[in-house]
């Protein structure tokens, strides 16, 4: 396994976006993974170098990065700009990942005939709807997706446009931190860009959607949601009766619970199969 850097110009302005290339040994062009986290949640958080290790023993290369406006150093897990989080919106993260996605197409040790996305949590609505726009992915994997972006009741987002920001919960820092309007007013003005079930049924490629029974982040009829959505044969879905939001992943990851193994045996296997990995 071979590890390389990832630094790139981000969208929000002043900052980059940073992460790690994980390559299979022995020779390529390999196909490649997409790794996009849930929200406010380093790329090296839990489950996702423990994933990148494993695709890269089934022959897979993968990219794990932080988008410009998750506010991380360049060490990927210290927080170090809330003025980027503030500002960030979904539109920024995807002009993010289609500039990463157009430096990793010309990249000599992959395939970009052979290209796949898996996304946990908001990551998965993101992932989603980056799929859509790019319309270079071979399969998409859902971790404990939403199906929605901007889960706000209709009085909070009153509140939101009344105040100018609101504060959201920061998972890595453990506590409360401003959002700028921005991101409203942005899906506000472009719905229809942003809608992540219509962009489920827009896709030509199949999806992996992985649940958890327990999730009370992201309830799981928003797995239901999803691969309803789904026009393709080979969409798949798992629901686990025994997981949560994370799937039993902590941080760090100090062992693999069973739960855990199952998403990841399920991950690997459908990216094996769509990716023409033997």
């Amino acid at each position: 396994m071979r590890v390389e850097a990832i630094d790139l110009p981000g969208a929000v302005a002043g900052r980059r976006v940073q992460g790690r290339l994980v390559l299979p040994e022995g020779q390529g062009p390999f196909p490649f993974v997409v790794c996009v986290h849930g929200y406010t949640i380093s790329c090296e958080w839990g489950f996702w170098p423990e994933l990148s290790a494993r695709l890269a023993a089934r022959g897979i290369a993968s990219v794990r990065s932080n988008a410009s406006g998750d506010g991380f150093a360049a060490d990927l897990r210290t927080v170090e700009a809330l003025d980027a989080v503030a500002a960030n919106t979904y539109g920024k993260e995807l002009a993010d990942l289609a500039g990463l996605r157009v430096a990793l197409s010309r990249h000599v040790a992959l395939d970009p005939r052979r290209a796949a996305l898996v996304g946990h949590s908001r990551g998965g609505a993101v992932a989603v709807l980056h799929a859509r726009e790019s319309g270079a992915f071979r399969a998409v994997a859902l971790w404990a997706a939403s199906d929605s972006v901007l889960r706000f009741n209709p009085s909070r987002k009153a509140l939101w446009r009344a105040r100018g920001s609101i504060d959201v919960t920061h998972f890595t820092l453990g506590t409360r931190v401003p959002l700028a309007r921005d991101v409203l007013d942005e899906v506000e003005r472009e719905p229809e860009r942003f809608d992540v079930l219509a962009a489920v049924r827009a896709l030509p490629a199949p999806l992996l959607v992985v649940h958890g029974a327990r999730d009370r982040a992201v309830g799981v009829r928003c797995a239901h949601a999803l691969a309803r959505a789904s026009t393709h044969p080979r969409t798949r879905l798992l629901v686990l009766d025994d997981a949560g939001h994370s799937f039993g992943a902590r941080e760090p990851l100090r062992d693999v619970p069973p739960r855990l193994a199952t998403l990841f045996d399920a991950t690997l296997d459908f990216l094996g199969d769509e990716l023409g990995v033997g």
